[in-house]
């Protein structure tokens, strides 16, 4: 999956704990790549584990030049990252549940 563009969006979701609708940011990513099609889709993250993950390739927006694949069972990582000047067998994304890893192409 490679990312164009992110901002940040106020999104109201149930608190977890006492189901009641709170307000947090979710991360949202303009995606142009997946599986290698060309596409025009949104990606929105909440999850602040992913956020995390992502939170280094915001600055400069330094994840034009990466790939994000899916990490399915990693438990230390959601997210793998690879270069976009070299090529690399991508994931096929299984399911939006999944968190993205980077990936250079």
């Amino acid at each position: 999956m490679h990312f164009s563009d992110h901002t940040l969006q106020p999104r109201v979701i149930p608190d977890p704990w006492f189901k009641t609708p709170c307000t947090i940011q979710s991360l949202v990513f303009r995606v142009d790549k997946l599986e290698g099609a060309t596409v025009d889709k949104l990606c929105s993250v909440l999850a602040d584990r992913i956020n995390q993950e992502l939170t280094p390739y915001l600055e400069g927006r330094k994840y034009l030049g990466h790939e994000f694949v899916v990490i399915k069972d990693d438990p230390d990582k959601f997210l793998h990252a690879s270069s976009r000047s070299s090529r690399h067998n991508v994931a096929k994304e299984e399911s939006a549940l999944y968190p993205v890893v980077p990936t250079h192409r």
